[in-house]
């Protein structure tokens, strides 16, 4: 697969940054985000001398770097030199940028330029410098960031530190928004923490999962040691450990214990001599080989104080209908690049629905960021991609990343239609984020995703006899049948959490196969899952609408359309 991320740096995905406020130079446990790398961790303020440089590294000065004119960037060198008597009692190092007079925030952004990062909610970027495509060397080395571009107030170092003198350096480009004074100068601060108790959070998260393997994945705020210890649920066999030293980011692939696939996992993050656990989780890894099994589709969270209050019961729901797997159709947050944001918008609130039933997620458009790269571990070959295919029993799944490019003739079509040509099995159900026919909202105007996804994607899939198209991106749930020179069944269920809308007559009018004329269609603007039972020659579909009630089981929840699919 060819990951495009030219087109990727296109993807104006909607991020704020806040205005944060001073930090002292002592240590301190202040709960605001921008006043700590970390709640909850005591950190200290570490002196600096700070060099700049505007020339790609030719010369260095002593003055700070001034904002580049409104929307423009100019391409910087911060480099900072520091000392540390005692590497040994160092066990986290932080570095944000900095008003050299007012220590409000200038965000550093990573794996991506501002627009692939925080593009269009630009009232919301204020006036903070941004250091853009940040990457950071420590000592000369490379420092890991995640997989996708993401938005820091304090950016986590992982590298070792020397006795005595150290160096960090950060490349990038500076920006000003057009409310910034381009005659703010810039600067930059380090923290640092001594080993201490550390939070395991976003997760555990379950990815994906094989035959005798099943993936979990978390962060810790600080390096550390992660293991994972997974016994059969109902008995005393040995435990099967695995283990992710010395980092923040920890994605893990763990032996399902002989005997059952019923697992109790528990996660131990060690820093020195500090330990902390999470779990036990309950968790029933899939079989790949079996004959009847049940997954559900969900999508459209959009993490914000209004979803939560639904995403927390409807998650509740989830867990009581008893999937093997979730197909997450994307715009899981909706400030997704917000590294500080997602525990409590988005995992905190959906309870053990990651930990215990495993998910595959066809980002959308706010999905394209670190924290999703990360966390949800993908069955492509290297755990990221989001374009894979992966066969459970009797159905073919692939995901397709309808961010990249999709045209005729192309490499990924060329994929695409390999995966298909080779497909056996009786039924093939295809997740991409963006629809080829929707009437919602969001598709009353076109744009390259859709585009792409009705003149490249579906005809192949109707080519090929797909069984069905699950797709995200506007907040209602449909069903459509176009004709199989055009495609198979789409499916569009994008409103798990966020609040629903009615269809668009304008959307509609450009779909050909929505609702009038006898046409087969099927719609709904209600909170809704789709759930999938794989029996031995049919997969029946029910759509069940939610009220967000956490004692909801089954029975109690209206069913808005069915669909009985047939053996390929």
């Amino acid at each position: 697969m060819v990951w495009d991320m030219a087109l990727i740096r296109q993807v104006q995905i909607v991020v704020g940054v806040a205005i944060l406020i001073a930090v002292g130079s002592a240590s301190t446990l202040a709960k605001s985000p921008g006043q700590i790398p970390q709640e909850g961790i005591a950190t200290t303020a570490v002196e600096a001398t700070w060099e700049y440089s505007t020339d790609g590294g030719k010369t260095f000065g002593k003055t700070p770097l001034k904002g580049a004119p409104s929307k423009h960037e100019i391409p910087v060198i911060l480099r900072g030199t520091f000392k540390i008597a005692d590497p040994t009692k160092v066990a986290g190092l932080w570095v944000r940028l900095a008003d050299e007079k007012k220590p409000t925030v200038a965000t550093i952004c990573t794996g991506g330029d501002l627009n692939a990062a925080s593009g269009g909610y630009w009232k919301d970027v204020g006036y903070c410098p941004i250091l853009l495509h940040a990457s950071v060397t420590l000592n000369g080395k490379t420092v890991r960031l995640p997989a996708g571009p993401m938005l820091y107030f304090w950016l986590p170092v992982e590298g070792e530190l020397n006795p005595g003198a150290n160096v960090i350096e950060l490349h990038g480009r500076c920006h000003t928004y057009w409310q910034g004074p381009v005659s703010k100068a810039i600067t930059a601060r380090l923290m640092t923490a001594a080993a201490q108790p550390v939070k395991i959070y976003n997760g555990p998260t379950l990815g994906d999962f094989g035959e005798d393997y099943f993936t979990v994945t978390c962060r810790t705020q600080m390096p550390a040691d992660v293991t994972v210890e997974a016994t059969p649920a109902k008995s005393t066999a040995t435990a099967v450990k695995v283990t992710s030293k010395n980092r923040i980011w920890h994605r893990l692939k763990v032996q399902v214990p002989k005997g059952t696939r019923e697992v109790s996992y528990t996660l131990t993050a060690k820093v020195g001599p500090h330990v902390t656990k999470r779990g036990p989780f309950t968790a029933f890894i899939p079989d790949v080989s079996a004959k009847t099994f049940r997954f559900v589709a969900l999508g459209n969270v959009r993490a914000h104080p209004y979803a939560i209050t639904k995403w927390g019961p409807n998650t509740t729901t989830v867990l009581k209908l008893k999937p093997a797997f979730v197909l997450h159709t994307g715009n899981a947050n909706e400030h997704g690049t917000w590294e500080h944001d997602w525990e409590r918008r988005y995992f905190q609130p959906g309870g053990d629905l990651h930990a215990a039933i495993p998910t595959f997620i066809s980002p959308c458009y706010r999905d394209l960021n670190g924290v999703v790269n990360e966390l949800f571990y993908t069955p492509a070959p290297n755990g990221y991609l989001h374009s894979w295919t992966k066969v459970i029993g009797s159905v073919r799944l692939i995901g397709i990343d309808g961010n990249q490019l999709w045209k005729p003739a192309g490499q990924n079509i060329k994929w695409l239609e390999h995966v298909l040509k080779g497909a056996k099995e009786k039924f093939v159900f295809v997740i991409d984020a963006y629809p080829g026919y929707s009437s919602g909202k969001y598709s009353r105007s076109g744009n390259a995703w859709l585009s792409q996804s009705r003149s490249a994607v579906m005809p192949l899939l109707g080519k090929y006899k797909a069984t069905a198209m699950i797709s995200g991106w506007d907040p209602d749930y449909e069903r459509c049948e176009p004709t199989p020179d055009k495609g198979c069944t789409q499916i569009v269920t994008g409103a798990i959490a966020k609040a629903a809308y009615r269809h668009s007559g304008r959307a509609a009018g450009r779909n050909p196969f929505a609702n009038g004329k006898g046409r087969p269609w099927a719609g709904a603007a209600v909170a809704h899952v789709c759930v999938f039972d794989v029996k031995s020659d049919t997969v029946e579909m029910k759509v069940l609408a939610l009220r967000s009630n956490a004692n909801d089981t089954e029975s109690d929840l209206n069913v808005l359309d069915k669909k009985t699919f047939k053996s390929r």
